[in-house]
């Protein structure tokens, strides 16, 4: 990446104005991008900064997940496998599994569980959402955490691990096959609803207070980025683009949402404040970016 002044960033060729005197959050934002070939993971700083290829291989890469201490990250390869690494992208291990199908890794956030989506395409096609153990460099048992039926994706621990978010596939009369997002209570071993949209609502992730939800919905007759309070159940939409919005990933410090749109003719990330005002473009590959990750 080549830096003309601090004002300005070269990102995929093309140039990005950077607001001066704007305050940017704290971290590092993953995510998956095809601008070089094939899906391979990146990194790059809030202000546009830093840009890094952190994977070259022929295979795909993508669902990046950053451990809570930000040193590590859980990503799928082209094979459908579990891998590890660190966030430089050295040190890279399959994590050992039984041969199967598995997507969507996320962290525990004391970093000693991960849950993950084991996909069975025959007789029929259906996925489980699976956790394990881990202790050093030591993987436990995978265990089975949610049985089909239903389809259940999309794991996602609440900040005190008392709590994982999932998106449930499920049959309407009218619209047929949608999505919602519920939230698994591992006290009380219970799978609970918490969107009743009857639309496509899925991928959600906690903010860091644990307060709130933000998720990708197409309930307005657009795919947008939403929040919906888990005090009172009140739901706000951030985006009211055209253009699809989706795949939001909060900052650190709960003020920041990245996302991805398509408002600039690609699939880009972009960043706007938690309550959906100063979006801003954070990269311009003239390709495709998904998945992003605000990790530490």
């Amino acid at each position: 990446m080549l830096r003309l002044h601090k004002s300005f960033v070269l990102v995929g060729f093309s140039l990005i104005l950077l607001t001066p005197g704007l305050a940017f959050g704290q971290g590092t934002i993953y995510f998956s991008s095809n601008h070089s070939g094939n899906w391979e993971l990146w990194s790059i700083r809030p202000d546009g900064a830093d840009l890094r290829q952190l994977t070259r291989t022929a295979e795909d890469e993508h669902s990046p997940a950053v451990s809570p201490d930000g040193k590590e990250i859980l990503f799928v390869d082209g094979r459908r496998t579990l891998w590890i690494m660190k966030t430089d992208g050295s040190d890279r291990k399959e994590i050992p599994l039984p041969k199967g199908i598995y997507a969507q890794p996320a962290w525990s956030p004391d970093g000693r569980e991960i849950a993950f989506v084991k996909y069975i395409v025959l007789p029929e096609d259906r996925s489980e959402i699976w956790m394990m153990r881990r202790e050093g460099d030591r993987w436990g048992e995978p265990k089975r955490l949610s049985p089909f039926p239903p389809m259940r994706l999309f794991p996602c621990y609440a900040p005190d691990g008392s709590k994982l978010l999932f998106t449930e596939f499920r049959r309407d009369e009218r619209l047929g096959a949608i999505e919602e997002i519920g939230v698994f209570d591992f006290a009380q071993k219970a799978f609970k609803l918490i969107t009743h949209d009857r639309a496509d609502s899925f991928k959600g992730v906690w903010s860091p207070t644990g307060d709130e939800i933000a998720y990708t919905s197409n309930k307005s007759g657009n795919y947008d980025v939403w929040v919906i309070s888990l005090k009172d159940g009140r739901q706000r939409q951030l985006t009211r683009d055209p253009a699809y919005d989706g795949e939001p990933t909060w900052s650190p410090d709960g003020r920041e949402i990245a996302f991805v749109s398509t408002r600039s003719g690609s699939k880009e990330l972009w960043v706007m404040s938690a309550t959906g005002d100063l979006p801003r473009q954070l990269t311009k590959t003239g390709k495709a970016c998904k998945e992003p990750f605000w990790g530490k």
